[in-house]
Order: structure tokens, then sequence, then C-alpha cells
């Protein structure tokens, strides 16, 4: 069974996921319906700007529908956040063992 700091910090740490989850989400429907350009867009149309003869030496083998690219990246995002809580959590674990140590004389 869980101590009550632990399932504490579990709950804190579950619901910092699922909130940062459901910021990216809010901010790609925002994003795709005020049509903001993605960076490979911004850098083509910078590219072209500087110079208009530029031909790209190499197509894309793959571009997925903008659904399936949200959910990618969404996937991503979820994923990243995933392994920064866990390893804060591995890391605050090992604090409270140490710091539990010390108190006790243990070394």
């Amino acid at each position: 069974m869980l101590s009550k700091a632990r399932l504490r910090w579990t709950l804190a740490v579950a619901g910092l996921t699922g909130g940062m989850m459901i910021l990216v989400t809010m901010l790609q429907l925002i994003g795709n319906s005020a049509g903001l350009a993605g960076s490979d867009q911004i850098a083509m149309e910078t590219v072209l700007r500087i110079n208009p003869d530029y031909k790209p030496w190499r197509a894309s083998t793959w571009e997925p529908s903008s659904n399936v690219e949200m959910l990618l990246f969404g996937l991503q995002a979820l994923l990243g956040a995933s392994i920064l809580f866990y390893c804060i959590s591995r890391l605050r674990v090992r604090v409270m063992t140490n710091t539990s140590r010390d108190s006790t004389g243990i070394k």
C-alpha cells in the first residue's frame, strides 16, 4: 500500500501529465484554426524568399495527414512528459530515501 505522501506525489505527477496532454491538445486545435504554420513550412518560405530558384534535393518519403501529424505530436509530447516526470519522481524518491537514512543515523 502506498503511503500518503507517495500517493499525493503519484496523483500530482498524473495530474500534471494529464494537464500537459490537455494543454498540448488545446494548443494544437487553436493553432490549426488560427492558421499557424509549422517550422518546416516557415523555413521553406524563408529559403524561397532568399533564393527563388531553390529546388529541394530530396522529397519527403511520407507526409502524414494533419490529423495523424497532430496525433504523433501529441504522443511525442506525452512520451516526453512521462519520461520527465518519471525521472523527477525517481530523484525525489532517492532524496527522500537519503534523508530518512540520515535522520535514522544509518549510512
